[in-house]
């Protein structure tokens, strides 16, 4: 492959096929790869007005997000699950794995189990909610998502996870502050 000056490019218009040597061919083969995985991505969100608290950095797409408390426990109704980007490879119903860790927290509750555990749910494509009143699953009388910081001196995290075949996994860390 012959070396190739930005004026002759530029003058070219900027034709790949006429500059694509094995170098050239991997670059642009990987760069499209990166682009289009093929992979759906999750938003997840908390939707209307919190039950006590609340979370900043809500929604989150894969593949991550931070959610922050803004006092030791937050409580929302429910919480969304939807899917984004090339949705087309996905089943009329998806099978979610939603799993999280409290890392301290008293309460860390995105299902059905508190203070850790996982939960699996079938996601229609279109999307759903969680939680008290939710399409996907109806928790009532809970109220979903709630995070609880017991600890009157100092911060606590945790993580949650939202996985299904043919969807980037979601990672969201949760940060509460101390509890009052």
């Amino acid at each position: 492959m012959g070396k190739v000056t930005r004026r002759e490019f530029v003058v070219q218009g900027g034709k790949y096929a006429l500059f694509t040597g094995a170098a050239m061919q991997v670059l642009l083969t990987s760069a499209r790869a990166a682009g289009q995985s093929g992979l759906a991505r999750f938003e997840v969100g908390v939707e209307g007005h919190p039950l006590k608290g609340s979370f900043s950095g809500s929604p989150s797409t894969s593949p991550s997000g931070t959610w922050s408390g803004t006092s030791g426990e937050v409580i929302y109704n429910d919480y969304y699950i939807h899917f984004t980007g090339d949705t087309s490879h996905l089943p009329a119903n998806v099978t979610v794995e939603v799993s999280y860790n409290g890392h301290g927290l008293n309460t860390f509750d995105w299902g059905t189990h508190q203070a850790g555990g996982s939960d699996t749910f079938t996601v229609p494509k279109t999307g759903g909610t969680v939680g008290n009143g939710g399409t996907v699953y109806d928790s009532r009388p809970l109220q979903l998502p709630w995070v609880k910081n017991t600890n009157k001196s100092s911060p606590m995290t945790g993580a949650v996870f939202f996985s299904a075949t043919g969807v980037d996994t979601l990672m969201i860390v949760v940060s509460m502050p101390p509890a009052l």
